[in-house]
Order: structure tokens, then sequence, then C-alpha cells
């Protein structure tokens, strides 16, 4: 069986393309343990994707309530750990690895400075400090830009995280059309006969691949967390 490293985006990492791990024995007869479904879920919510080794062949095979239960089960022992003191200290680690450094100024490198400037004219020292201190205000506009951002997109509180992503598997899902037709590309390999369908991202498509059914119930229980995180 060949696996595939994937990157999914969202909550399509924790719902519908969760439903496509591999099977071997385990929960729902798809043979995902509780520990594989807590690993990588801090690094799946902060960044939006996390590893996952599909086996499609094994996951179409499967009924659709099954597939169904499985995605339910899958998010509930999902949503148990995030309450878990375990998962906060795993969220923090992963949140502080992904803070940017801040600009800083090497002792040696000041010291090659004061070395070059006295060798210089007046005027010439003045104009390597201004360039020094233009460079150094860039390096620490950048910086604060930088931290804005971390600061948005990994919130200091695990909540908000998952809020976000929450959000995002919902706005991706809501405008899959699970009637449209593909047809063959060639290769042994389908398209979509629309192109709009066809342009959609591969996050997209992978939800679209789990089935109707499936994300349906990804979505309701995603609304539902949402709603009692306080989102809407």
């Amino acid at each position: 069986m060949k696996y595939l490293r994937m990157k999914v985006a969202g909550l399509c990492v924790l719902a519908a393309a969760a439903a496509m791990l591999v099977a071997q024995s385990g929960m729902i007869g798809f043979g995902v343990k509780e520990g594989e479904v807590k690993n990588g879920l801090a690094e799946a919510i902060i960044n939006g994707h996390v590893p996952v080794f599909p086996s499609g062949k094994l996951y179409h095979a499967a009924t659709v309530p099954a597939r169904v239960a499985f995605v339910k089960a899958f998010l509930a022992t999902a949503k148990a750990y995030t309450a878990t003191a375990a998962f906060k200290t795993d969220y923090a680690e992963h949140r502080a690895g992904a803070k940017p450094d801040s600009p800083t100024t090497n002792g040696s490198d000041d010291q090659q400075m004061k070395d070059q400037l006295a060798k210089m004219t007046p005027s010439q020292q003045a104009a390597v400090r201004q360039i020094y201190e233009e460079q150094a205000e860039k390096d620490q506009a950048k910086y604060k830009q930088r931290m804005a951002e971390w600061a948005s997109a990994y919130p200091e509180q695990p909540n908000a995280a998952i809020a976000k992503r929450l959000k995002e598997f919902l706005a991706l899902t809501a405008d899959i059309d699970f009637d449209v037709k593909t047809e063959a590309a060639g290769g042994g390999k389908m398209r979509f006969a629309d192109e709009i369908s066809e342009s959609k991202s591969s996050d997209w498509k992978l939800c679209y691949r789990a089935g109707r059914e499936p994300v349906a119930a990804a979505r309701a229980f995603a609304a539902e967390w949402l709603h009692q995180l306080g989102g809407k």
C-alpha cells in the first residue's frame, strides 16, 4: 500500500480528512487509535496541517454510516483531548516555537563597526551610522509586523485557535457541490468536469472526496463545537 503525506488545511485535518486515515484495527473499524488522534493535534490547530496517511480504497469500501460514525468518533476524541492540561501544554510549546525571533545586534559586529569607523573621516562615520540606524529601524518594523501576524495566527488561548480552525473548516466546506461531475484526465487521474470546481484548493477537493454525509456530520459537529466556544 502506498502512503502519501498530505497537508490539509483547517478542520479538514480533524474531520473529513481524518476519515481517510489508514485502517488497521481500532476506532470504528478504521484502525485509528486514541493516541494517533492526539498526536500532532496542537500542530494541526496552530498550523492547519498534520501528516495523515490516507487509504482511499479502504475508506470508500466502508459503508456511509460507518464513515459518518468514524468521523463523529474521531472528532469527539479530538475535542475531549483539547480540554486536557496535556493539550494546553502542547499548544503552548508549539505556539512559543512559532514566535518570531527579535532583531539582535551581535557584539563582535559592533566592535568590527567601531574599528572601521575609527579609520573613517567624521563625515564618513556619520553616513555609516545613519545607514546602520536606518537598517535597525527597518528590522524593528519588520519584527513588529511579524509579531502582529504571529499574535493573530497563534492566539494565546487554545480555544481561540480552535475556533479559528472551526470557522476555516466551515467556510471551506460551505460550497461543496457533491453532485459535480468528474472525468478522466489521463494517466489514471480524474478531474472535475467544470473549471470552477477544478480550480478549487486541494483541501476542498479532499473534503469532496470524503463524501457528502461524512462532511455534513463534520460540519454539524464543528458548528456545535464553535457555538460552545462562544463563536457563531
